[in-house]
């Protein structure tokens, strides 16, 4: 080969290079991401079906499904969404898509009143017409016009644009109110949740149901008392939602702890203990025997100053169903029921913690009012980061006399960090003997860990509350706030001996996962329960008198039937912490009613709250008994006890699983 032609090859071949270099370069794409959204009514939670989603910046749009969800593949990068919807007011986000991963985004849209229009009158209509039908005739009377008559609403409604009917039920494209479930299905990727359950990612966790004990082998019965309500308000939310709460979602003593028992506190002393009881209309044979502990009561201008700090979850999940807003609005009610000598802070924890506001005396209400309207949702959830700031704020303004106490705010699915409770409650235990005290409030409903927030107030000495109406929060920040903040009793324990020759058996209804063993009552290094003032915990037992103790009662003698003992320590706040005390009372026949009817209304009420628990839960002592059948006796509390509001919302409870049950 001549130098020129080697010369013509070797260029050649760069060129060629050249060019394939190029159109590498050229045919190179930057990664995309997946951007997946879902647009849901702000108050509700609900899915928006068809709302309109706008890539600001560019012509890309879309439409959201039956679940509210949209999908777009994006170049990694910073975008605008503004998502519109008839009736609610215009929303626009910016999100950040990171290249080659899913990035899941929840936007809540609120309700806007539009201007209406004066009412229009018509008059003389004596039917609905399928105008599209009849406009093909040329000329016609009123008797032809009632061949085009349409005999129904719900026939005139499936002729409007999006609706139809199938199999008796209306569908209607874009309604709020669809059969569609109010979540993504997140654990399948499909559009329903696993196992027909109706919220995806809800940890709950059955404790047993206690069984019947033979008195001649276990006289003894010892439990941990609590005041704890969140089982009621989460199986309310189940039935409000339309459906039935899970057995496991059902802690009995917490739905009996929240009917008001009539008992008033009685005494000097921290506590005082009540006994009564009847026979029960539930167990034939059987009395049913309840056990009230009433704390004293303490004016709000009386109770200690109070050093809080609210720790608040602000992770990207508290954006469902607006759980953050409800936050917000719940610690508005608390901020506003402080006095003056009170102190707050504010932490909260997305991917890491975050101090948002060194504690500040409650006359500081702009500060702290200004914190709290500041909060956003964003990143992940490290309820560790965020606990473990929120202790080492509280420690640093902690004071003797004063009550220390943590506030939180959460869904409770912690994903960073130590994500259990077995991992996470050391710390909280051992700031609990401290004296800084723990009260856990959840928010939201699917995505939602109550074994977590029950077990964290257990294990840090404090209550457990759940929120699902502002009215929920008003009840324990407003009008309960003394009582769940200063504890009168710490530690509290009871006791029951039954005497075996008066009573056969016995069974302790609730209270599976707050069992201390008997030979721990005196041992005070033993954890237990906290009651704060003006606070009444309630037990009920199942017993089954002998022989000769029935014959005693039928010939009007009174018989022992054991003893009832209280144990508790003085709280950390008090000048004399750790001191005991413990109180004892006799229970008797003479404590039985002679029939169910004679009984106290809130004994009744508290019976008829135990045995709708029972159902739900499907315990075997339940076998036999139906909500529709517990559904007069609720109705019957209503007119003995028509003000009090949570026997009527018992009752509607009752009313409403009824309707539900298979």
């Amino acid at each position: 080969m001549t130098e020129s032609k080697i010369l013509k090859a070797t260029v050649g071949l760069l060129l060629i290079a050249v060019i394939a270099a190029a159109t590498s370069a050229g045919d190179s794409t930057p990664e995309t991401g997946t951007l997946r959204g879902r647009v849901v009514d702000a108050e509700t939670g609900r899915p928006l079906c068809h709302a309109n989603v706008l890539l600001k910046g560019t012509t890309r749009g879309a439409l959201t499904d039956s679940l509210g969800v949209f999908e777009f593949r994006l170049v990694g990068g910073e975008y605008t969404i503004q998502v519109l919807y008839l009736g609610y007011k215009p929303h626009k986000e910016s999100v950040v898509v990171e290249p080659g991963e899913l990035t899941t985004v929840e936007f809540p849209l609120e309700t806007e009143i539009v201007e209406t229009l004066d009412m229009i009158q018509v008059q003389g209509v004596n039917c609905m017409v399928e105008v599209k039908s009849a406009a093909t005739e040329l000329r016609f009377g009123g008797d032809r016009l009632q061949d085009y008559a349409i005999d129904s609403v719900e026939a005139a409604v499936t002729k409007q644009a999006g609706v139809q009917m199938r199999d008796g039920e209306r569908y209607i494209r874009g309604d709020i109110n669809s059969t569609a479930p109010p979540t993504m299905g997140a654990e399948s990727g499909g559009t329903r949740n696993p196992n027909d359950r109706p919220y995806d990612l809800v940890y709950h966790k059955h404790y047993g149901v206690n069984p019947f004990v033979a008195t001649e082998d276990d006289r003894l019965s010892t439990f941990a008392l609590e005041v704890d309500d969140a089982s009621w308000t989460i199986a309310r939310r189940y039935l409000e939602d339309g459906h039935l709460p899970p057995a496991e979602a059902i802690r009995l003593e917490e739905l009996v702890n929240r009917i008001a028992p009539g008992l008033p506190h009685a005494g000097e002393g921290d506590f005082s203990l009540h006994v009564d009881g009847a026979a029960s209309r539930f167990g034939d044979g059987y009395h049913l025997v309840r056990i009230g502990v009433c704390a004293r009561d303490i004016e709000d201008s009386a109770r200690p100053p109070a050093n809080l700090v609210f720790v608040i979850d602000t992770s990207s999940s508290m954006r469902r169903e607006n759980r953050l807003g409800l936050v917000k609005r719940a610690l508005r009610v608390l901020a506003g029921e402080l006095r003056e000598d009170d102190r707050v802070g504010i932490v909260e924890y997305g991917n890491s913690a975050s101090r948002l506001l060194e504690p500040v005396g409650a006359d500081e209400i702009g500060a702290i009012l200004g914190t709290i309207d500041g909060l956003r949702p964003h990143g992940g959830t490290n309820a560790e980061a965020g606990l473990d700031l929120g202790y080492a704020m509280a420690r640093e303004h902690a004071a003797a006399g004063v009550i220390n106490r943590i506030i939180l705010c959460s869904d409770g699915v912690a994903n960073i960090g130590r994500t259990g409770h077995d991992s996470i409650f050391a710390a909280v235990r051992r700031e609990a003997d401290k004296g800084i005290y723990l009260t856990t409030i959840g928010f939201g409903m699917g995505n939602y860990n109550d074994v977590l927030m029950e077990q964290l107030a257990d294990d840090g000495d404090g209550t457990y509350h759940y929120v699902h109406h502002l009215a929920d929060a008003e009840r324990v920040l407003r009008r309960n706030l003394t009582g769940t903040l200063q504890v009168v009793g710490a530690d509290v324990m009871t006791q029951v001996e039954f005497d075996p020759d008066a009573v056969d058996r016995w069974r302790l209804l609730g209270y599976e996962n707050r069992d201390v063993a008997d030979e721990d009552f005196r041992d005070d290094t033993v954890d237990a329960g906290e009651i704060g003032a003006g606070h009444t915990a309630v037990a009920l037992y199942e017993i089954k008198l002998t022989d000769e103790a029935l014959r005693d009662r039928s010939r009007g003698r009174s018989r022992d039937l054991g003893v009832v003992s209280l144990r508790w320590a003085k709280p950390a706040h008090d000048d004399r912490a750790g001191e005991v005390t413990e109180i004892e009372r006799r229970i008797g026949t003479r404590d039985l009613a002679t029939t169910w009817h004679a009984a106290s209304p809130h004994l009744r009420a508290a019976a008829v709250a135990a045995e709708f628990a029972e159902i739900l839960r499907e315990s075997y002592w339940a076998r036999g008994s139906s909500l529709e059948d517990l559904a007069e006796p609720a109705q019957r509390l209503v007119s003995e006890l028509p003000a009090d509001g949570d026997v009527i919302e018992l009752s509607q409870m009752i009313g409403r699983a009824a309707e539900l049950e298979p």
